[in-house]
């Protein structure tokens, strides 16, 4: 009788775990997914923006529907992205107990260019992420918006810097925000962006920001104190007059003794050499 008692006491044990089990997996389990899009070529309103609502709603409940919420990550939502080479990044992601997400996702804007070599050429996002592949040059406009514009190009060793190229283009949009108006790309302002490796084991790579008024900023060995050396290159901008962001180029740099060191060129171009 003892064993039976506890055979029935372990029996009710399981059967109430297993009932509190499923309990919890009911409660907490994905049934609502809400979707927020956010664009730069239609209304947040438009029909457009509700039919990309609804079929990215009816994918991630495809996906996610069912399962505890616990177990979906954002790094997952990411991925889905990317594994449907969608026009989206997610930007926001966010689990409302017990069974809700918010996604908020923001439409890719063709940003840089990339010279393949053989007469196409790679389109990328803001991320450096490829967005598509044009046919000619003439094909690389910008197609983000009302009026196409040209779009960024890269004058990179090889296309293994685009993403590094991209990071650089964010830093200078950073520092230079203020040159923006609020919410324009970066390649309203800048017309090119050229990396230059050094070959010395004591120099690092430089960067050359072509600006669409003439004007170019250089960063020397860019792979330390970016953000100090960005930040010293904008302060001698804004410091020049209208004429002078003409023409010419400013540099930043370290000295051997430690002093950051910024001035303004008014005539020339940099080079490999420099």
């Amino acid at each position: 009788m003892k064993y039976l008692r506890v055979i029935t006491v372990v029996v009710i044990t399981f059967i109430f775990l297993a009932a509190l089990a499923v309990g919890i997996g009911v409660i907490f389990a994905v049934r609502n997914i809400n979707i927020t899009i956010e664009s730069y070529t239609y209304g947040e309103d438009s029909e457009t923006a509700n039919e990309e609502i609804a079929r990215y709603k009816e994918n991630f409940m495809d996906l996610y529907k069912g399962k505890l919420i616990n177990t979906v990550s954002e790094e997952d939502i990411s991925k889905n992205l990317t594994d449907w080479n969608c026009d989206y990044t997610l930007t926001s992601f966010e689990k409302i107990l017990p069974c809700t997400i918010n996604i908020t996702l923001l439409e890719r804007r063709e940003t840089y260019v990339y010279d393949n070599g053989d007469g196409t050429y790679n389109v990328y996002d803001l991320d450096g992420a490829l967005i598509r592949v044009a046919d000619s040059e003439a094909d690389t406009m910008n197609t983000t918006g009302d009026t196409p514009s040209p779009n960024v190009m890269l004058s990179i060793p090889d296309e293994s810097y685009v993403e590094e190229a991209a990071a650089l283009g964010k830093a200078f949009q950073a520092s230079f925000s203020e040159s923006f108006e609020k919410g324009a790309p970066i390649r309203s302002t800048v017309e090119s962006i050229y990396i230059v490796e050094r070959t010395s084991s004591y120099a690092g790579n430089n960067v050359i920001f072509q600006l669409r008024s003439g004007i170019q900023v250089v960063i020397y060995d860019y792979e330390d104190y970016l953000l100090e050396k960005m930040t010293a290159a904008y302060s001698k901008f804004v410091q020049l007059d209208a004429e002078s962001k003409l023409t010419g180029y400013i540099y930043c740099y370290y000295l051997n003794d430690g002093t950051l060191s910024s001035a303004y060129q008014p005539s020339g171009k940099v080079t490999d050499n420099d």
